[in-house]
């Protein structure tokens, strides 16, 4: 039962990591400290969620390389570790083939993949049957223990980057992935935001403190390359309007 419990805990204190690092690594893309976004531990575990989903296919997929030492798994599974990066600078070179793709199909890239793999493995080289459904791990104790420190670290790395690609998701995009959100302009003036074009702004996180706001009309493409974010008490705005564009799975940030 001990043992139960401190699987229990140390899963809860990884998954409480990964959904920390993502939503930092999200917010720091709009120069937002986490501090002023007050996320709570529930908003943290529904961050960590595409994360958990990711290392869990990737240990799926990196399992099953090691088990049947196939090169052409093992090549794809190297390839699978690197989704995560590739995707997140992808952005910096969306003139390069494929990198359109790999930002627009990373999800389904990363959902298909392993299963693609076993499924070859499984219908096309039937020897592999045996290996497959055989739990048991191949290697040494300590093997074992460097393999599943790989995969915790690369589940790390991933959700940084999983979460500065959501950022730049929604930076290329904003329209598709954020709420526009309109204040009025008398009161955008009292409170010191009188240059701020009502129309071009958009919510990033609504804590109890205020709203926190990104101006488009200040973003990466303009000359001096910034990115324009701040935060409006709640009690100085008398009222505002947020609209989105409708989807049918609006959730794909976090599934």
């Amino acid at each position: 039962m001990l043992r139960g419990a401190i699987g229990c805990m140390a899963a809860f204190a990884v998954a409480m990591l990964y959904g920390w690092l993502k939503t930092l690594y999200y917010f720091q893309t709009f120069g937002v400290d986490l501090g002023l976004v007050e996320p709570s531990a529930g908003a943290l575990l529904l961050d960590s969620w595409f994360v958990i989903q990711n290392v869990t296919l990737f240990a799926l997929l990196s399992w099953v390389a090691l088990k049947t030492r196939e090169r052409w798994v093992i090549a794809i599974g190297l390839a699978y570790g690197m989704i995560p990066i590739l995707s997140h600078y992808a952005f910096e070179f969306e003139t390069v083939p494929g990198a359109g793709a790999l930002i627009d199909y990373r999800h389904t890239i990363l959902k298909v993949v392993p299963f693609v793999v076993i499924a070859i493995l499984w219908f096309a080289q039937k020897r592999h049957r045996k290996t497959l459904t055989d739990p048991a791990w191949p290697y040494t104790r300590p093997a074992l223990v460097v393999y599943v420190g790989v995969i915790l670290f690369w589940g790390i790395s991933a959700a940084k980057h999983f979460g500065a690609y959501d950022a730049n998701r929604a930076l290329r995009r904003p329209d598709l992935h954020l709420s526009r959100i309109s204040i009025p302009v008398k009161d955008l003036t009292r409170i010191g935001f009188a240059d701020v074009n009502p129309e071009s702004l958009y919510l990033l996180a609504a804590p109890n403190r205020g709203l926190i706001l990104w101006d488009l009309s200040a973003n990466p493409s303009a000359e001096d390359g910034t990115i324009r974010t701040f935060v409006v008490p709640r009690e100085d705005v008398s009222s505002f309007e947020i609209r989105r564009a409708a989807q049918v799975q609006p959730g794909s940030q976090y599934f």
